[in-house]
């Protein structure tokens, strides 16, 4: 397949299943009941003040920014980067401010309330 061909199919894909780079996402997450699912799940702690949380909803460009942001505004949060193709976002944050499990628990609402 040449290039443009295979850059035009995979932009086309990304389209089908996110609806357009700038619209919420209506990937298979949105297409599934995900009630039961946690919105994220620690997959690392680096250490104390560090989690990598499992994203499933992390499914577009939107959808990342969107739980980025949402995620910045968490109380004792210093730091979000977010890896789109592993579905993991790394969060830091302080100690004293907060704890993993509020952490946690602020990302799923987060999460919860994208579109």
């Amino acid at each position: 397949m040449r290039p443009g061909l295979l850059l035009s199919a995979l932009v086309l894909a990304v389209v089908v299943a996110c609806g357009s780079p700038a619209a919420p996402c209506a990937g298979p997450a949105a297409a599934t009941d995900t009630s039961a699912d946690p919105g994220a799940v620690i997959v690392a702690s680096a250490s104390e003040g560090e989690i990598t949380v499992e994203i499933t909803e992390l499914m577009c460009l939107t959808c990342r920014s969107e739980i980025a942001a949402g995620c910045r505004k968490i109380p004792g949060v210093t730091e979000v980067s977010v890896d789109l193709a592993a579905r993991t976002m790394t969060l830091r944050f302080d100690g004293v401010v907060t704890n993993k499990a509020r952490v946690v628990a602020a990302v799923e609402t987060v999460v919860g309330s994208i579109p």
